[in-house]
């Protein structure tokens, strides 16, 4: 792009790109990933998650995600592994993501910060569906 001052002079000017950062924070069952999700499709953003991640971290050790919690319940390595994956994504700088993470916000500080509150009742109404769900399709 090209601007032109008073003497009519063409002065190249520059555009600065500035990432959409945004971390979706909130109580269990709140729907985090699933803002996270309507965000990130809406905006047409990279999604991150939290839970995605822990859940490679426990395919790569052969155990599952309760599994994985239990380790990190006396193993502060999880902690920390998950802890730097969130740092290492403030790093890129020119990345726009939206990320779905308890503790984002922290790792995160250039983010747009949302934090989800949920009813109770609804939150106990969607973890009963889940462990139907879960149950019947087995």
């Amino acid at each position: 792009m090209v601007t032109k001052n008073k003497s009519s002079k063409q002065i190249p000017t520059r555009i600065a790109i500035i990432p959409i950062r945004i971390t979706i924070s909130g109580e269990a069952g709140s729907g985090k990933s699933t803002v996270a999700d309507i965000i990130a499709n809406k905006l047409k953003l990279k999604r991150h998650s939290t839970g995605d991640y822990m859940r490679t971290m426990a395919a790569a050790r052969g155990v599952t995600i309760i599994e994985l919690n239990k380790i990190g319940e006396t193993d502060p390595s999880i902690d920390k592994e998950l802890d730097n994956w969130q740092k290492n994504l403030e790093k890129k700088k020119a990345e726009s993501f939206v990320l779905d993470s308890r503790l984002g916000f922290h790792f995160i500080p250039s983010s747009i910060k949302i934090f989800l509150e949920a009813n109770l009742n609804a939150c106990w109404n969607l973890f009963a569906a889940f462990i139907f769900c879960n149950h019947m399709c087995l």
